[in-house]
């Protein structure tokens, strides 16, 4: 099942000089994927192009449906599996907002899939049995969605469904008969006939990977999936203009609702050194590319206010696909994990390819897909010692042992954001890990998001505090807010105002809440107006220090999360 689309002779030596660009990287000139039991090789398609639009147009795969077209009504759900560490992991993601060529190296399944032959999926007939489905617009989402948590480990109780279905809106049957079909048909792990089918399942996929990146060519740009550091800097640093995605849950919409003319994308998602979760000296390292998901028992496990508000972090299928990294690199002033990590002190950690090739076009032929540009040899020549050209200015660190020569250099969160939209970050650099200490015994953390839905909702404001106590004495704090400004921002006059408090003076905190109004001042917009903003962040600071102080603390506290042994484990 190939795409026979022809591509002009241009197009096709551009790609050609890109992989000669690449000598010593394995890049394939098309995505491979598995989809209704046969391998599928895709190439010449547009960057941009959307999986929920490749299912729908091409194939007539028409079970998916169309919704918000922006990942939040959950409608256009597909599961994609992958093989990690020799199992099946099977993932609900948002097709609307999935770029096609995310697909390489998975299976896809879509509603269609799961019934076998005239006999409808255990799920799909309990939602029969139940009357689970009216109008039934969002019944094949829901259904993936709870497909998926049937491929998952544990036992699976009412609360766990209610978590899965966060990312899938229905507007007419109501909730209730819904979750009553899950328990009935996921509440004894049945069996079907894809678990019947595993070992055959692992080994096409096992098949399919093999070790190589994929770029693909296309009139208007390209798709490029590098699968090594080495090999994705260099492309960034001979592109530093192309669109960097690593689960699309904000690019995706740039697409969709935006109509930015993205012409090269590269995809970060298949670069297994990003994907490092690893506890040492009382840090927590998490690489640019680990997911929400997979970070989430591991930050749960720091704080189990980490963990609710990583629950409460868009949807499953956001929290499959989206980063640490890339909700980082994208410096919204509302993001959730920015807040939080700068009251922890966290440090990001940002890399780059330790050479400067030369500008495309400039003293050096066209790197093969600039748009309009003629054909030829590359900007850089890679058979050359990369580790003999001079370092980067300001980066610290030798090149890598993998030979391709990268720099690294560090730098507080609260430093990375410098105004809205806007970073410390070069075109040439991505953000590959943070670090997050440990609290210690004397430190005690809250953070709280206020939105207006409780599940799958952007925060109108995130309050982080944490605050060192010494025999009842406020002796350090630390304070950011998300929401209150054009960036993520620590509240340094109310820190200095918390420090020396005597914890049980409660008289004292409005004094330090107080100080608040001078380190921000909040605009009105659609989610909330300026004065709710300020009142609230108050209201925020003064529950902390009530919680720290012995009160007892609200639903928004959920229990720590299972964390897996992270010491040099990684996700890949």
């Amino acid at each position: 099942m190939i795409n026979s689309r022809e591509q002009s002779l241009p197009v096709l030596c551009r790609a050609l000089s890109f992989l000669r660009v690449f000598k010593g990287f394995v890049l394939r000139e098309h995505i491979q994927f598995i989809f209704r039991g046969r391998v599928v090789r895709l190439k010449g398609f547009s960057p941009v192009r959307s999986l929920l639009d490749w299912l729908r147009e091409e194939n007539r795969a028409t079970g998916t449906k169309e919704g918000c077209n922006e990942g939040d009504c959950g409608a256009c759900t597909v599961v994609l599996v992958r093989l990690e560490r020799g199992e099946l992991v099977h993932r609900p993601v948002n097709s609307c907002i999935t770029f096609l060529g995310m697909l390489d190296g998975a299976e896809l399944l879509t509603v269609e899939d799961l019934a076998e032959g005239d006999t409808l999926h255990p799920i799909q007939q309990a939602m029969v049995d139940h009357h689970g489905s009216q109008c039934g617009f969002c019944t094949p989402g829901i259904v993936m969605s709870l497909f998926a948590l049937g491929k998952e480990q544990g036992a699976i109780d009412r609360n766990r469904i209610n978590e899965q279905l966060a990312g899938n809106l229905c507007r007419c049957t109501g909730y209730r008969p819904i979750v009553d079909a899950a328990m009935a048909s996921l509440g004894g792990q049945q069996s079907d006939h894809f678990d019947q089918r595993v070992e055959a399942r692992k080994s096409a996929l096992a098949e399919l990977d093999d070790q190589s990146g994929a770029t693909v060519s296309a009139a208007d740009g390209f798709f490029a999936a590098p699968r090594s550091m080495d090999a994705l800097l260099t492309l960034i640093a001979l592109h530093p203009d192309a669109t960097l995605v690593a689960g699309a849950t904000d690019v995706g919409l740039w697409i969709t609702k935006q109509f930015r003319p993205v012409k090269k994308l590269i995809w970060l998602g298949r670069v297994d050194a990003l994907k490092s979760i690893r506890l040492e000296t009382g840090k927590l390292m998490i690489g640019g590319g680990v997911t929400h998901e997979a970070a989430l028992p591991h930050l749960s496990a720091l704080s189990p206010d980490l963990g609710e508000l990583g629950r409460r972090f868009g949807s499953r299928q956001v929290r499959a696909q989206g980063t640490i990294g890339g909700n980082i690199a994208n410096g919204s002033p509302i993001g959730d994990w920015a807040p939080a990590f700068i009251a922890l002190g966290t440090e990001v950690s940002l890399v780059a390819a330790n050479f400067i090739p030369p500008p495309c076009g400039e003293g050096g032929p066209d790197p093969g897909l600039d748009s309009g540009a003629g054909a030829g040899g590359g900007c850089a020549d890679l058979d050359e010692d990369s580790s003999a050209t001079p370092s980067r200015p300001g980066f610290a660190g030798p090149p890598s042992p993998q030979g391709g020569g990268m720099s690294t250099r560090r730098l507080p969160l609260e430093s990375f954001f410098i105004a809205y939209g806007q970073q410390d970050r070069a075109p040439d650099e991505i953000v590959s890990a943070i670090t997050i200490p440990a609290l210690k015994p004397d430190e005690h953390f809250r953070c709280l998001k206020i939105s207006k839905r409780f599940d799958e909702d952007i925060s109108a404001l995130m309050g982080a505090f944490r605050l060192t106590l010494d025999t009842g004495v406020i002796s350090a704090a630390r304070v950011a807010f998300g929401g209150m400004a054009a960036t993520p921002w620590r509240a340094l006059k109310t820190e200095a105002a918390l420090v020396g408090i005597v914890l049980s003076n409660r008289k004292s905190w409005n004094l330090a809440a107080a100080m608040l109004a001078e380190d921000f001042q909040p605009i009105d917009d659609m989610r909330a107006s300026a004065t709710y903003r300020r009142e609230t962040a108050k209201a925020l600071l003064i529950k902390a220090l009530m919680e720290i102080a012995g009160d007892s603390a609200t639903r928004l506290r959920s229990p720590v999360l299972q964390a897996p042994d992270i010491r040099e484990h990684t996700h890949a």
